[in-house]
């Protein structure tokens, strides 16, 4: 009988073939799905309530319902996994929220209603 140190964990071929396959398996495994766009939809999300308190869709609603529109779509790619479209819409719909924001805060302070 052999007599050795400690245990053999990969003596056999078939245990070694095994575990190369194993350790390949998972590591492919963990690129599959890619990033979420987490912060973009964040971002979004935050922006598109900024515009909400300044009341966008009552003073700028085309730019506001853009926003909205292009929001539910990229929500909607998210959904589905297709998180390249998402980004772009993310981006897009946060720049059309910011938009509406700024034009509803013009508007406002036009009308007297909010302070400089």
């Amino acid at each position: 009988m052999l007599r050795t140190d400690g245990p053999i964990l990969l003596y056999n071929r078939r245990s070694k073939k095994i575990a190369f396959g194993f350790l390949v398996f998972s590591s492919l495994s963990g690129c599959v799905t890619g990033d979420r766009p987490n912060l973009e939809l964040v971002l979004t999300r935050e922006a598109f309530a900024a515009a909400q308190e300044v009341d966008a869709a009552k003073y700028s609603p085309a730019n506001f319902l853009k926003a909205e529109e292009l929001y539910r779509k990229a929500m909607q790619s998210y959904k589905n996994r297709d998180f390249e479209s998402a980004v772009a819409d993310f981006r897009t719909a946060r720049t059309y929220a910011e938009r509406a924001e700024n034009s509803a805060r013009a508007q406002r302070q036009k009308a007297g209603e909010e302070a400089l």
